[in-house]
């Protein structure tokens, strides 16, 4: 497809040979890996996500979710939605 050609071109995602009609206009792999980098160290060090990038059940629904359901071998039912 020639419009991903030329998109992959201009920003720099393909770094191998460019044919002679090509003209880079960016670098974009090279920020792509580092920023992928950074997020993979980042998480293999427990620092991502943090608790304020973190959504969190409330204390009744979370123990709904934890709970073992009485006479079932299976997952947990899921809980019953409340009536609007």
């Amino acid at each position: 497809d020639g419009q991903v050609l030329v998109f992959h071109d201009v920003l720099g995602i393909e770094d191998g040979v460019a044919p002679k009609f090509v003209r880079r206009y960016a670098s974009v792999k090279a920020d792509a890996v580092s920023a992928l980098s950074a997020w993979a160290e980042d998480v293999r060090r427990g620092r991502f996500p943090s608790d304020a990038e973190t959504y969190h059940l409330a204390p009744g629904p979370a123990a709904d979710l934890e709970a073992p359901q009485r006479g079932s071998s299976g997952p947990p039912a899921r809980p019953a939605l409340a009536a609007r």
